[in-house]
C-alpha cells in the first residue's frame, strides 16, 4: 500500500512539472510576442519552429518513461500546433522547418526552457524546441 502510494505521488509530481514546463514555455512566448508587438508595432501572425539537435520527444529532460500524464506537449508532434493555437495564438500559421531552425540557432543545445530559444523578426516568431 505504501508502495502504492508513493508511487502514485512520484508520477503526480512529474506531472506537475511536466505541465509547469509547457505552461513556462507558452508564458515566455506569449510575452515575447506582445513586448515585440509594443515595441516594434508589427504584429506576429507566423511560428517557425524546429528542434535543438539534443530534443528528447515526448518527455522532459530527466523525466522519462512516467507514462501519458508525464508527457510534454511543447515538442510532442501529436499536439504541438494545438498547442500554439490554444496557449500562444489561435490566428497564428503554424510551420516546421528544422532547416531553418537549425541555421537560425546554429549548434545550440538546451536541455531545459530558455528564452534564448526565441527569436522573431518581422512577424515571424522562430522557436527552437529543446
Amino acid at each position: 500500500m505504501l508502495l502504492s502510494f508513493g508511487d502514485d505521488y512520484y508520477i503526480k509530481e512529474k506531472c506537475i512539472e511536466s505541465r509547469n514546463i509547457d505552461y513556462t514555455i507558452a508564458q515566455s512566448l506569449r510575452s515575447a510576442i506582445d513586448d515585440y508587438k509594443k515595441t516594434t508595432d508589427i504584429q506576429v501572425s507566423k511560428i517557425v519552429y524546429g528542434y535543438d539537435s539534443s530534443y528528447i520527444p515526448y518527455y522532459y529532460y530527466n523525466n522519462f518513461g512516467n507514462g501519458d500524464l508525464t508527457l510534454r506537449i511543447v515538442g510532442n508532434a501529436h499536439c504541438i500546433k494545438e498547442f500554439f493555437h490554444v496557449k500562444v495564438g489561435s490566428n497564428l500559421d503554424i510551420k516546421l522547418d528544422q532547416e531553418l531552425i537549425s541555421s537560425i540557432f546554429q549548434d545550440n543545445n538546451w536541455l531545459e526552457f530558455s528564452p534564448e530559444q526565441i527569436k522573431i523578426v518581422g512577424d515571424t516568431v522562430y522557436y527552437c524546441i529543446f
